[in-house]
């Protein structure tokens, strides 16, 4: 199983990728329920790259950016 770094603020921890597709699909499904337009660009953008790690469409490899 591939693992992946998450870094933020200069701090991190290692994740299999697998989980960040997991935590991608329950952010997605979250905030499909509460509504996606209500929440601000930056919410929607992590939305828009959960949804694309759960739909496969980065292929090899998922990302979440929390930095931005």
């Amino acid at each position: 199983m591939a693992i992946t770094n998450i870094n933020y603020k200069d701090k991190g921890f290692w994740i299999p990728e697998a989980f960040i597709e997991v935590l991608s699909q329950y952010f997605c499904e979250t905030c499909e329920t509460i509504g996606v337009n209500i929440f601000s660009e930056n919410l929607q953008k992590i939305y828009r790259q959960c949804y694309f790690n759960v739909r496969g469409e980065n292929i090899g490899m998922v990302a979440i950016s929390l930095n931005k």
